[in-house]
């Protein structure tokens, strides 16, 4: 018999697969997890301390290709967790810095090294476990658009932006103690047109129209050869750029609206070491109140409104006469005492400036993180912080036997809106500003000004605080509302409804900042709706997962039917 020679024969596609497909196994996987591994390191690059914000609009184009080559769920998952783990490594890098920390702690060096050593262990695992956790939900991302779209860059247009805000940001955040820290849409504060679409629909907003704009370079890049592809994906790009050009405001003046205008201040003072000389007997840093006693005198021109940052003073004012059982009686004090203080300081100004400051306070013996506000002639009023700060203010159940520092602060359970010169003000303390429905809650209470006192000499790393003060920008847009932001070290800025920097400290150094802030009543669309560009987004994943899924289910139905038609 005679032996035929070997032809490569064309087989038909596989069920449920392609030619395309079967080139992406030939290829094998490790190209895409490569590209999969850039996208995490661009989108790294993008946030602080590297900070190249540019990069976030063509980051996640390597991982979409790789998960438009390798069309199954398991790779293609692999491909996304690959992604957002090496991208939550740069992102979080940064809060290791906070091991340095012991608050007010006190003890000799060997026990101060000990403390220091024990929470960098225990930052550096939750460093890595919750870089790993937030690759998880990239991963699921990944899968959700690698079964929805197959081959299809419209299909990934409409789900890959949904399943982003979703699942990666939302999901994430909500599992992580609701800080939007690490959304790809906080990279957009810094295009002054674009920026203003968080007013209409938040952070998530912003991260919608990011997703897009990788999804459109992607089509650039698929269509190199191709004009009609090619043109058809410059199209949303170039539409972009004209919204960033037409929504880029020409003044801070927003319509008709003129509310009561007040001129403010925030101080911004640290110094490396510190002393008991260095403090009063209240408890209050000397060198804060003799910068005070110069504002309050004239030396920045009238002030109406002075905010101090938290941190200032290492003692507890009791604001019903409680005292915090397990905390030293000789640093607890009464809240009279520190108002005889304040009001000496008002009357250096004529009674005109009101005052408020960051302090620890305790009510009903419970410890608390509060605002206080001092004015003429008035009792004091106070906002206690809401979201208090996982292993500093509270220890998470699971790690309390590893004796962080920390104190176990209680939750504030409103947001307290307080009248300052006839205008209504809200509050948020230190990192609530990482989360929008902070604000946005107090906003909707009736608050017209936005006040933050913080301190983010906590980490010694300046990335975390160049963060925080993009979250606070984004935090002005989406509320509608002049945020006028106090840090002990870190960014204090006064900054205007559309994210304008009225007036901003340099990173850590001492400085007095100030400007006018007016009162403003409209609500914007992210505080009348809340989070709406994520409820769209789960309605959109589900419904296309539906859609996806019918078909297949009803064609294996099918095959099934066949298959018994023919045994019979």
């Amino acid at each position: 018999m005679r032996e035929s020679k070997t032809e490569p024969s064309v087989q038909p596609p596989e069920a449920g697969g392609s030619s395309r497909s079967r080139l992406s196994r030939v290829a094998g996987p490790d190209y895409c997890y490569l590209a999969a591994l850039l996208s995490g390191l661009l989108l790294g690059l993008s946030t602080p301390p590297y900070d190249f914000w540019p990069l976030s609009v063509v980051a996640l184009v390597p991982l979409l290709a790789s998960i438009r080559r390798l069309r199954r769920l398991r790779p293609a998952l692999i491909a996304g967790w690959l992604a957002g783990t090496v991208f939550f490594l740069f992102n979080l890098h940064p809060l290791l810095s906070a091991h340095l920390w012991s608050g007010w702690a006190t003890g000799d060096s060997a026990e101060f090294a000990l403390r220091a050593s024990r929470q960098f262990v225990v930052l550096s695992f939750l460093w890595l476990f919750l870089s790993l956790w937030g690759g998880m939900f990239w991963g699921i991302f990944a899968a959700i658009t690698s079964y929805v779209s197959r081959d299809s860059l419209a299909r990934m247009a409409v789900i890959a932006p949904a399943a982003f805000v979703s699942v990666a940001e939302w999901l994430r955040s909500v599992t992580s103690w609701d800080y939007a820290w690490g959304f790809l849409g906080n990279s957009l504060v810094e295009l002054d047109g674009l920026r203003q679409m968080a007013s209409a629909g938040g952070v998530w907003l912003l991260t919608i129209v990011a997703v897009l704009a990788n999804i459109a370079v992607l089509g650039l890049v698929l269509g190199i050869r191709r004009p009609r592809r090619a043109l058809a994906s410059a199209t949303p790009l170039v539409l972009l750029l004209a919204l960033n050009a037409a929504l880029t405001p020409s003044g801070e003046s927003s319509g008709k609206e003129q509310g009561t205008k007040i001129r403010v201040a925030a101080l911004q003072y640290s110094q490396d070491r510190y002393g008991f000389n260095d403090y009063m007997g209240v408890g209050l840093e000397r060198a804060y109140l003799e910068l005070v006693r110069q504002l309050a005198t004239g030396r920045m021109g009238a002030i109406d409104l002075l905010v101090l940052p938290e941190s200032i003073a290492y003692t507890i004012a009791s604001l019903d006469g409680t005292r915090v059982d397990g905390i030293p009686q000789q640093v607890q004090t009464d809240l009279e005492r520190w108002t005889g203080l304040i009001e000496n300081v008002m009357a250096w100004s004529d009674d005109r400036m009101a005052v408020v400051a960051g302090l620890e306070t305790a009510e009903n013996s419970h410890l608390h993180n509060s605002m206080v506000f001092w004015q003429p002639e008035e009792y004091p009023d106070w906002y206690h912080k809401q979201k208090l700060v996982p292993f500093a203010e509270y220890q998470p159940w699971p790690l309390r036997f590893f004796e962080l520092s920390g104190s176990a602060f209680q939750r504030g359970t409103e947001s307290k809106i307080v009248a300052v010169h006839g205008v209504p003000m809200g509050a948020f303390i230190c990192q609530e500003v990482l989360m929008p429905g902070v604000a946005r809650q107090s906003t909707l209470a009736g608050a017209q000004v936005l006040l933050s006192g913080g301190n983010d000499g906590v980490f010694a790393d300046t990335a975390v605080a160049r963060i925080h003060a993009k979250h606070a920008r984004l935090r002005a847009v989406e509320t509608g509302r002049f945020v006028v932001r106090a840090m002990k070290t870190g960014v204090s800025a006064i900054i205007s409804p559309t994210g304008n920097i009225v007036d901003q400290s340099r990173a850590s150094e001492p400085e007095a900042i100030s400007g006018v802030v007016e009162a403003r009543e409209a609500l914007t669309p992210f505080v009348r709706w809340g989070n709406w560009p994520t409820a769209l987004s789960l309605i959109v994943v589900l419904l296309s997962i539906v859609a996806t899924s019918f078909p297949r289910i009803r064609g294996i139905g099918k095959h099934s039917g066949l298959s018994r038609r023919l045994s019979n």
